[in-house]
């Protein structure tokens, strides 16, 4: 991405960026200093060229996901929109992969994560919805404000 700043500059206000930040393999090296991850220093590099940025952060991973952290750690006037994990059919390909992946990195939350599937209740996610209601920069998708 780094390598085609400049070809992103020549567009100018004719470009908006949707940069993901959830991405597993970054959440994992980036431990607990999300602020660090690789998307978000993208960010803040993107804004400084002037180039209008939005972030997405989905699905929101409960136990791995720290939002708050995330927030803090993006530019003040970036729009950012957060989903939750969704696992309708938790016998999927997708969803077999996500739990091969919680078994592998995070056995500890497997049993959260099958109630989750099971009830489609997320309490991370509705507190998230609380905390930042008055926030009118945090858009929340699919039925959220």
């Amino acid at each position: 991405l780094y390598r085609d700043m400049d070809l992103f500059h020549e567009y100018g206000e004719k470009l908006t960026m949707c940069i993901g930040l959830a991405n597993l393999s970054q959440l994992l090296q980036a431990g607990d200093q999300q602020d660090k991850l690789p998307n978000i220093r993208t960010v803040h590099r993107l804004i400084e060229m002037g180039i209008q940025t939005s972030v997405f952060i989905t699905p929101i991973l409960p136990g791995i996901t720290d939002v708050q952290t995330i927030i803090v750690a993006l530019p003040a006037n970036v729009p950012i929109f957060l989903d939750k994990l969704r696992l309708f059919a938790p016998d999927s390909p997708s969803a077999q992969r996500f739990f091969k992946y919680l078994r592998t990195h995070y056995p500890e939350l497997q049993e959260r994560y099958q109630a989750l599937a099971s009830t489609d209740t997320d309490a991370y996610y509705e507190n998230l919805k609380q905390q930042y209601q008055d926030d009118s920069r945090i858009k929340f998708l699919f039925g959220g404000r």
